[in-house]
């Protein structure tokens, strides 16, 4: 027999050329060539690439007694889940399980990565997708900003509401994060950190406790560098004043018109001349920066306190910037009415993920459980799961076949019947 380019051929799990009829004219073989020995087809050892013992590799193929060998053929089973990544699959990951990254059909679901054939796909951290094993995604794999850089939690003193979303301080929960100047515990405002997390003129919160001091009865308290009671802000030119927030004032000199002029002092509770901002504190983040300038994403208004002007910042909301305590800032787009969207207080408004279902955008929301992305066989009176997109999950018995989480049938009553077993798979019959 003549060999003319021989074939690999899979039929069903196996790729061998004895068990697709080889010996065919699809399959490059002729049984009626000659130029062989014996006159009949080829031997199983041929068909299997075997060098017989009347031949070797270097005769060329042709044994000494002129019986030929075929070359070797790759005989691997073309099968989903054997571990192997072949031509037809996009993973393999050595199961023919769904909903672990890979399918039953060896196809990669959304949101995983599965780099190596045969091993375990992983969450496609910080694609801005939760899925099934993600805490949170924040659409990057950076920790420190709310979400961890494998996306397996969510870091304390933060909120994580929207995927894909940037995560939010907690205010008031007592610890200190992000672009928290302050968090003293609790959103009351009064007590040296506001209810917004912004440090108060006069206080101190360095040490992660803030303390309010009183400025002007004459004692040096904490956070005060000086305290002359009634005689705060009268100016010295000897350099030894105290100012009206209880900081040394400057050496002062006097002008040519007999004026006492005092170079400003940034942070102590005074606006003065060439100040564009003074808040009282030497902290950056809070809308006045530690150089007395007022910070992009705030908006610092003055305060007349009777004895001296006080500038007070908040953050802009509507500018866009996403600063402070907003949760967001959609800019003109701001609306309170609108779903996904942020509220004219730079608060979120309905979104997925919120705990309740919002209108028609939402079949269900099951808040920080939007996880579930097969319910798999649902029994009479439960649900099968809420999807990250606030969709039911699919489920055997959805009258859908979701061949990506392994069903065959699908009859749309969860019941055995018109060959359709209640798992969802086919039932096998003569």
């Amino acid at each position: 027999m003549m060999i003319r380019g021989a074939k690999r051929v899979r039929c069903g799990a196996v790729a061998a050329l004895v068990a697709c009829g080889a010996c065919s004219s699809e399959a490059g073989f002729s049984p009626g060539d000659s130029g062989h020995s014996g006159g009949g087809g080829a031997s199983v050892e041929q068909a299997t690439g075997g060098v017989s013992s009347a031949g070797s590799a270097s005769s060329g193929g042709w044994a000494t007694g002129g019986a030929k060998t075929l070359p070797p053929i790759d005989v691997t089973p073309g099968v989903c889940g054997n571990g192997l990544l072949e031509p037809h699959e996009t993973c393999d990951d050595g199961n023919l399980e769904s909903g672990d990254g890979c399918s039953r059909y060896c196809n990669r679901e959304r949101g995983w990565d599965c780099p190596e054939p045969g091993h375990a796909c992983r969450p496609l951290c910080g694609d801005g997708i939760r899925d099934v094993i993600e805490v949170c995604d924040d659409g990057n794999t950076v920790s420190g900003d709310g979400c961890s850089e494998d996306c397996q939690r969510v870091e304390p003193g933060w909120r994580c509401l929207v995927a894909g979303g940037a995560c939010v301080p907690v205010c008031g929960d007592g610890r200190t994060v992000g672009a928290e100047p302050c968090d003293d515990g609790n959103t009351a405002s009064g007590d040296g950190c506001s209810s917004r997390c912004l440090v108060e003129p006069g206080a101190d919160c360095a040490s992660g406790v803030c303390r309010v001091s009183l400025c002007g009865n004459g004692i040096v308290e904490t956070g005060e560098q000086c305290d002359l009671g009634e005689d705060n802000g009268r100016g010295a030119e000897d350099g030894q004043g105290c100012s009206l927030g209880c900081t040394p004032e400057p050496i002062c000199e006097k002008s040519a018109q007999g004026e006492l002029v005092c170079p400003a002092v940034c942070g102590n509770a005074a606006l003065e001349p060439g100040e564009p901002c003074d808040d009282g504190n030497l902290y950056d983040g809070d809308g006045c920066s530690a150089a007395c300038v007022p910070e992009v994403g705030f908006v610092c208004t003055d305060v007349d306190l009777e004895d001296r002007m006080l500038s007070e910042c908040a953050p802009q909301c509507g500018d866009g910037i996403l600063v402070g305590s907003e949760e967001c800032d959609d800019g003109v787009d701001n609306d309170d009415s609108r779903y996904g969207g942020c509220k004219s207080d730079c608060t979120l408004g309905f979104y997925c993920g919120d705990g309740t279902v919002d209108g028609p955008q939402e079949e269900c929301d099951d808040g920080v459980d939007n996880v579930v992305v097969y319910g798999g066989i649902v029994d009479a009176g439960t649900r099968p799961g809420c999807t990250p997109s606030c969709t039911q999950a699919p489920y055997c018995g959805d009258g859908i076949i979701d061949q990506d989480f392994g069903e065959d049938c699908d009859n749309g009553t969860g019941q055995l019947g018109s060959g359709c077993a209640p798992d969802c798979h086919r039932l096998l019959g003569p």
